[in-house]
């Protein structure tokens, strides 16, 4: 019995669930937070009519003043619905729905039941409760919360603790990136300047990156409080500035032009990019997937154990299908190999052979603890990983977190529409998902089975 498949199944249900009586909440708030607005449209209507300051009754009232036709249907319905129930709360209370009626119809002898006569029977009545200031407060969820990156300066976002680029963060990127060791001393001087001290400093790229993020979060119906979130958002400066320093990324007047929907890479990235070869197969970090059809970057990836043997030997052999696991993955269903016996055709949309697999941000073995230094590492995240994948060394779980980082901010550089990948990120600390790719499997049997499946697309299960 396939039990991640079930339990994965049950989580997602669950997840479904709670994201429907969330909605089903907030919409019955938005109706009482309506009703409310309308009544009191309704009582300032009357008070003009009749000519009545606040303090005096409404009581005082003649019939006849509710046949005014300022008074639309819809104020009255709300003027006798929030009179006649003592409990907001109750989902039995019925609207009122028969006719608005008029003063002459009743002169003229027509009987029935009319929403202004019933609202002249209750206007000496208030309101069952006042009109609620909060927005379901004990009911919002952290799944909708914003990041913790902006915080409202007057009318308009900023980005909170705005990060600060040093010489030494630029020193040490460009001696641990592998990407950044082909550059000369005079290209690395270059970015000392003030001028390209602020290019590395502007905020474009980053709050891109959080919106990105945000937005991948409510998707996934994740929780933004969660330590690896916070330690991510609270990355997204040096983040951003290897990616420019890299090249990856479009300028920043570009990227301050760009919508949510629009590819963040630079199209000289993306047509002359390096290639995994014999200096760097070793190397770990992340790895990006082009389809050669397309000409568009469809996915990113991680390896903490070496990019090449991922791309080159792992994700060959899962697009085969050979195995269940490999069946049911989203990528490989997307992208199966010409070879595969078990293609949809209704899912193709390639074949894995026009896959071009080449380099993200990778680094190499010796080069990990240099490369973690520049990052930021709170007590409280070095609390959460001293709390996972057993007794491991803090320092092979930092390793782990920087490779998933790489690969996370680059895949929110990939335009959405291009964008085949279902994975949440993070998976080893946050989730265990079904994956096709052995070499990953052995290196987390090492983690006493608190993660026996990886990151990839695929079925998930939630860890505790």
């Amino acid at each position: 019995m396939n039990w991640p498949r079930i339990l994965s199944n049950m989580r997602r249900l669950e997840e479904e669930c709670k994201a429907k009586v969330l909605n089903a909440r907030r919409k019955k708030f938005q109706k009482l937070f309506d009703q409310f607005t309308l009544n009191v449209k309704a009582e300032v209507l009357l008070r003009e009519i009749a000519c009545l300051n606040i303090d005096m009754s409404l009581e005082i009232c003649d019939e006849k003043r509710f046949e005014n036709r300022k008074m639309k249907k819809e104020y009255l319905i709300a003027f006798i619905w929030l009179r006649e129930t003592d409990d907001l709360q109750s989902g039995d209370v019925q609207m009122p729905s028969y006719n608005r009626g008029s003063y002459s119809d009743i002169e003229r002898g027509k009987t029935g039941p009319f929403l202004f006569q019933e609202a002249y029977k209750l206007r000496g009545k208030t309101p069952c409760q006042k009109q609620p200031t909060l927005t379901l407060q004990d009911e919002v969820s952290p799944l909708t919360s914003s990041p913790p990156v902006f915080i409202r300066v007057g009318n308009r976002l900023q980005v909170e603790d705005r990060w600060t680029v040093s010489k030494t963060f630029i020193d040490t990127a460009f001696r641990s990136i592998s990407n950044l060791q082909h550059y000369s001393d005079d290209e690395r001087e270059r970015w000392m300047e003030d001028y390209y001290f602020k290019q590395l400093e502007d905020d474009s790229l980053r709050k891109s990156l959080a919106v990105r993020c945000s937005t991948h979060l409510r998707s996934n119906f994740e929780r933004v409080d969660h330590p690896v979130w916070k330690w991510l958002f609270s990355n997204l400066g040096p983040g951003s500035a290897i990616l420019k320093l890299t090249f990856i990324v479009k300028n920043n007047e570009t990227i301050l032009k760009s919508g949510v929907d629009d590819t963040l890479f630079s199209p000289s990235f993306v047509s002359n990019h390096d290639m995994f070869n014999d200096t760097n197969e070793e190397h770990h970090g992340s790895y990006l997937a082009k389809d050669r059809e397309r000409g568009t970057v469809i996915r990113s990836g991680s390896a903490s154990v070496g990019c090449k043997q991922r791309v080159q030997v792992g994700h060959p052999k899962g697009a085969k299908q050979t195995a269940m696991k490999d069946q049911e993955n989203h990528f490989y269903s997307l992208y199966p190999a010409r070879s595969s016996e078990h293609v949809i055709e209704e899912m193709r949309e390639g074949w894995f052979e026009d896959i071009e697999f080449f380099p993200g941000i990778i680094f190499s073995d010796v080069k990990k603890e240099a490369v973690q230094a520049l990052f930021v590492w709170n007590e409280h995240i070095v609390a959460f990983l001293n709390g996972r994948l057993g007794d491991r060394d803090l320092k092979d779980k930092k390793h782990r977190m920087v490779c998933y980082f790489f690969e996370t901010i680059l895949e929110f550089c990939i335009a959405p529409r291009d964008n085949v990948s279902k994975s949440l990120g993070f998976e080893t600390f946050i989730l265990k998902i079904n994956s096709g790719a052995d070499e990953e499997w052995l290196e987390h049997e090492q983690y006493e089975s608190v993660v026996d499946l990886l990151e990839d697309d695929g079925d998930v299960v939630m860890v505790d």
